[in-house]
């Protein structure tokens, strides 16, 4: 099945902290490349039951695509949620 409609806009161009305190784009991908981008915070139960679907999510993504998790924490914080979580995604702050 085919939906076709008007075009979707393009994300907007936002760069965010990076876990060492770089500024990076929330997304690098060309404009009309899927990409999955997820808000939450380390003490949140559904973001930990969230990011393993991500992970994998992340893990087979097709060529330009793109999964981004942002966390609402300090670095370290969020080092360790991921770290404990054995996550490998990218992650913005």
């Amino acid at each position: 099945m085919t939906v076709s409609g008007p075009a979707q806009p393009a994300f907007p161009k936002v760069e965010l902290l990076d876990l060492d305190g770089a500024f990076r784009p929330v997304l690098s991908a060309p404009s009309g490349v899927h990409a999955v981008v997820a808000i939450g915070h380390s003490e949140c139960g559904t973001t930990r039951l969230l990011v393993p679907y991500l992970q994998r999510m992340h893990d087979r993504r097709p060529a330009g695509s793109s999964v981004v998790l942002i966390l609402q924490d300090v670095p370290e914080d969020a080092r360790a949620f991921l770290s404990a979580l054995k996550a490998g995604l990218p992650a913005l702050l």
